[in-house]
């Protein structure tokens, strides 16, 4: 038995209740598409059941440690998996995030689709700077990184790999991979 199992066990005995909650039945009750995608309203994984495996594999008793995904283009990929998962996330299981993508304009069409997962999806109030500075007004919520508590995203374009190696990680999103520079060696 792994250790996150004995707590649950463990917590089962004084009666604690623990949200088990999946991330695909997380995106169900609570993702509200409103933009980005040809279907509107409640998200269903009967749009994309292929996707459902892979972003209930973002559960923390999950002993899955790299997910590898090589698929064509506008199959849902990004609303199933990384949108619904980084949403999961922030909600239930809050670490540092990276995600990626070709380029800088994906990047922004990628964090606005994010923001209107925060927005509808009632997560706002879990968006806030994670460090306060007196002087500081800072919010936690920019066009690249969002800050919540235990942890925050942080988006880049994969063709600029000095911006990300300052931060750890536990979860990293590769999107549009095949942009990144190609080296012979």
């Amino acid at each position: 038995m792994n250790r996150l199992a004995k707590l649950y066990s463990f917590l089962d005995t004084l009666n604690i209740q623990i949200t088990r909650q999946k991330p695909s039945e997380w995106a169900e009750a609570n993702r509200i598409v409103t933009m980005g995608s040809n279907h509107k309203g409640r998200w269903s994984y009967n749009l994309t059941p292929y996707t459902r495996e892979l972003v209930d594999r973002l559960s923390p008793d999950d002993p899955s440690r790299v997910i590898t995904l090589m698929a064509g283009s506008q199959l849902g990929k990004s609303h199933g998996f990384i949108f619904n998962g980084i949403g999961y996330i922030i909600a239930n299981r809050p670490t540092n995030v990276l995600l990626t993508a070709g380029d800088d304009d994906l990047v922004k069409d990628s964090m606005t689709k994010i923001d209107e997962v925060i927005l509808n999806s009632g997560l706002k109030p879990l968006i806030r700077a994670n460090v306060q500075k007196k002087s500081n007004q800072k919010t936690g919520d920019t066009d690249r990184v969002k800050e919540f508590v235990g942890g925050m995203l942080i988006a880049q374009s994969i063709k600029a790999p000095d911006k990300i190696k300052q931060n750890s990680f536990e979860i990293i999103f590769l999107d549009d991979i095949e942009s990144a520079a190609r080296t012979n060696t």
